[in-house]
């Protein structure tokens, strides 16, 4: 039980099988009928509970990954629910997500699962190919005076553009020019 308080809320860093085994134990006792039981004794759903409990199916490569943190929980759960839905891609998939990240390996999890014809590379391909590409961008504010604000725009009529777009272009020529 110590360990369940100690590792069980917040965002340390867990061991997750030791705690999966410890809950496991838990909810095997004639005292806890449900995961919410057992989740209600450490102030945690019994959503959390089964999340952990699910680790403890998974095969020992698997729970070695876990334990080494190659994995994160919701990857390992994600595994433990592709087991019973899609037990032929399992290992493939299990050693192709230690370095994926959490959002894609549940993708790839699912995609799989819904599509158990297609090759597991190909599926993880096809995956990556649908997220969006994010590039980061930062915003500047330029305070002016009004003549300089009436300038600005002025401007950027002459150029057809708008005086936002006409600022940026600006700066980044003379950063260019700095350069």
């Amino acid at each position: 039980m110590a360990l369940g308080l100690t590792w069980l809320k917040g965002p340390r860093d867990k061991p997750y099988m030791e705690v999966a085994w410890a809950l496991k134990y838990l909810r095997d006792q004639p005292d806890f009928h449900s995961n919410d039981e057992v989740g209600a004794l450490f102030g945690v759903r019994g959503e959390i509970v089964r999340a952990f409990i699910s680790l403890t199916t998974l095969p020992e490569h698997v729970q070695q990954m876990l334990e080494r943190k190659e994995l994160r929980l919701d990857q390992g759960t994600k595994l433990a629910g592709m087991m019973r839905r899609a037990p032929a891609h399992f290992n493939e998939v299990a050693g192709a997500l230690a370095h994926v990240p959490s959002q894609d390996a549940r993708d790839i999890i699912d995609f799989v699962i819904r599509n158990p014809s297609t090759p597991v590379p190909e599926a993880m391909r096809l995956v990556r190919l649908s997220k969006v590409m994010v590039e980061d961008e930062f915003h500047v504010v330029v305070v002016l005076s009004k003549d300089e604000f009436s300038r600005l725009d002025a401007e950027a009529q002459r150029r057809t553009t708008d005086p936002s777009s006409l600022a940026r272009n600006l700066l980044i020529e003379s950063l260019s020019r700095a350069e």
